[in-house]
């Protein structure tokens, strides 16, 4: 079977999708359609510590999101053209449900982890502008995205009118603030990466 039919078929259609939007976002950046930093998702700051550690293993935040998912897309449509051909060999029988189910998950982790490691060269000309990103926001406002914001856990967005950059965040005190309050910050954590906010008063 030959490549372009392998790369139309699942679990390579939506990375072969994904590559295609990748080539067309880097001929648009390179003709000064898009900027490099277009489809930045301001993950460098304040992530939440779970999410953060997963975006942290699978080197997220590390290079401008453009970069890393143009190499996350480039591997999983390698991964999962040649598991489509193994498949082909030693089990035709496999639907295209069965392989999407089969190899889309480790395909995906896989890809994360390669994208992680491709795009590592990279994170040393972005360090500079990302210590630049963690900057003092305190006194600034931020808006409460997460159900509730007490003295344990607590999401909310600081925004500059760029993309928001999430921040995890506790309530200074005992009072709980909820989702879309507004707050202010107090101080910033930096060992935790924590910020500390009371509710805005107006």
């Amino acid at each position: 079977m030959d490549f372009l039919s392998l790369a139309f078929r699942l679990p390579s259609l939506p990375f072969s999708i994904l590559f295609g939007l990748s080539i067309l976002y880097w001929v648009g950046t390179i003709v000064g359609f898009f900027d490099l930093d277009g489809l930045d998702l301001d993950f460098e700051i304040g992530d939440v510590s779970a999410l953060g550690k997963v975006l942290d293993l699978f080197g997220i935040g590390r290079v401008p999101s453009s970069i890393w998912l143009s190499f996350f897309a480039l591997s999983a449509l390698i991964l999962s053209i040649n598991l489509n051909h193994l498949a082909d060999s030693v089990i035709p029988t496999w639907t295209d449900s069965i392989r999407l189910v089969v190899f889309g998950i480790p395909v995906v982790i896989v890809s994360s982890l390669l994208a992680r490691l491709l795009s590592s060269p990279f994170a040393p000309l972005f360090r500079g502008l990302n210590r630049q990103k963690v900057f003092s926001i305190e006194g600034k406002t931020v808006h409460v995205t997460s159900s509730s914001v007490d003295q344990s856990f607590g999401i909310a967005e600081f925004r500059d009118g760029g993309s928001p950059i999430i921040l995890d965040v506790r309530s200074i005190d005992e009072e709980t603030l909820v989702k879309d309050d507004l707050a202010v910050v107090v101080r910033h954590d930096k060992k935790n990466n924590t910020y500390y906010i009371h509710k805005h008063i107006t």
